[in-house]
C-alpha cells in the first residue's frame, strides 16, 4: 500500500548550492531505488535553529513530499538518516 510522507533534512549552512544539490539528488535516488516518487520538493533554505546542533546555530532546510510503499517507508528514513550530510531529519506521514 502506497502513502504520502513528508521528509524535512537539515543540512550544514555552509554548503553551496551544487552541494545542496548533490544532497537532494542523493535523497531523491534513495526514493527512487524502491521504486517512490517524489511529488514535491522545496529548498526552504537556512534557518535559525533553536539550540546547537553539530556546533551550528543555523541548518539548510529541505522538504519533499513522496509517495512510497509502507513496506520502504522505514529503508528510506534509516538510509536518509545514515547520509553524512543529513544533519537531522525528520519523516512523518502526511495527512490527508
Amino acid at each position: 500500500m502506497v502513502k504520502t510522507y513528508e521528509l524535512t533534512v537539515l543540512v550544514n549552512p555552509s554548503y553551496t548550492p551544487e552541494e545542496v544539490k548533490a544532497v537532494s539528488n542523493a535523497i531523491r535516488k534513495i526514493i527512487t531505488s524502491v521504486n517512490g516518487k517524489v511529488d514535491k520538493e522545496e529548498n526552504w533554505g537556512k534557518k535559525a535553529l533553536s539550540y546547537l546542533i553539530k556546533k551550528e546555530r543555523e541548518a539548510l532546510f529541505l522538504f519533499f513530499e513522496i509517495s512510497v510503499d509502507t513496506q520502504f517507508a522505514q529503508k528510506v528514513e534509516a538510509d536518509v538518516r545514515l547520509m553524512d550530510e543529513v544533519r537531522r531529519e525528520l519523516f512523518v506521514i502526511k495527512e490527508a
